[in-house]
């Protein structure tokens, strides 16, 4: 976070000037706690169960999609090729696109 924006955000909470001196010649102490109260954060909301329902459904979603592509290049490869590690190889590449 630079200058601008940590002045920024102290002037909406409601910061004074000096209080504002007063956070940014600290924030550098802070910024290691905060990165801690950050994903403390993130863990306590990434296992209330209805968010990890969620995320275990997006999950889910994105490997069938992914499963769904590999297919899709084995079907428009397979044509071109009956080797199966060739068929890992154009697999492989989708990654590299």
């Amino acid at each position: 976070m630079d200058r601008e924006e940590l002045i920024r955000m102290a002037r909406e909470a409601g910061s004074s000037p000096a209080q504002i001196d007063i956070v940014w010649r600290f924030a550098a102490v802070f910024d290691d706690f905060a990165a801690l109260v950050a994903a403390a954060e993130r863990e306590r909301v990434m296992n209330e169960p209805i968010n990890k329902e969620h995320w275990q459904r997006f999950e889910d979603e994105i490997r069938a999609a992914e499963r769904e592509a590999c297919a899709k290049v084995c079907d428009d490869k397979w044509i071109y090729t009956a080797s199966s590690s060739e068929m890992a190889e154009y697999i492989r590449a989708r990654s590299k696109e």
